[in-house]
């Protein structure tokens, strides 16, 4: 006898409250948490050990795209390649490939509510375009200490080393 596929219903995803993996068939899980809180999971073999790769909660991934989101892993895996390795691969790509430049923005941007008006925001990107120009296309992950450290040296040399307002400690 066949194995039945396709178990679950977008429905009886919703109603489920049992505690426990309910299969949906092909390896695809929900796996439902003593809280109530519930999750896709897909379970493969791999190197003869069983893994479980997550596929998000219910809330953002609906039955429909969890059981592709299976598919696409089931695809990798005839195809002799770990799905979990070529998610974090991709995951680590994309965190490369993050530039200074539109982190600094969006920064500026989620910031700006503190601002105290429009021109406080152009001052702040300005600032940050003439100071930080030199890391505008680097990624993200090959800035060190040494590009904010020579960011920073020509504002400290301008400082004044005396004076009423500066304390030496």
């Amino acid at each position: 006898m066949a194995r039945k596929v396709k178990r679950l219903s977008a429905r009886s995803t919703v109603t489920i409250g049992k505690p426990g993996r309910h299969a949906d068939g092909d390896g695809l899980y929900l796996v439902v948490d003593r809280s109530g809180a519930k999750r896709w999971v897909f379970m493969f073999r791999w190197a003869g050990k069983l893994k479980e790769m997550g596929l998000g909660g219910l809330s953002s991934v609906p039955l429909l795209e969890a059981r592709v989101k299976a598919d696409d892993a089931r695809r990798a895996i005839a195809a002799g390649r770990n799905p979990i390795a070529e998610r974090r691969q991709a995951r680590a790509a994309s965190a490369a490939a993050k530039t200074f430049w539109p982190f600094a923005e969006t920064l500026i941007e989620d910031l700006s509510h503190g601002f105290r008006n429009a021109k406080h925001r152009t001052q702040w990107k300005s600032t940050l375009q003439a100071y930080a120009g030199t890391l505008h296309e680097k990624p993200l992950s090959e800035i060190n200490t040494s590009d904010i450290l020579a960011i920073l040296q020509p504002i400290c040399d301008r400082l004044p080393l005396s004076g009423p307002d500066m304390m030496l400690v």
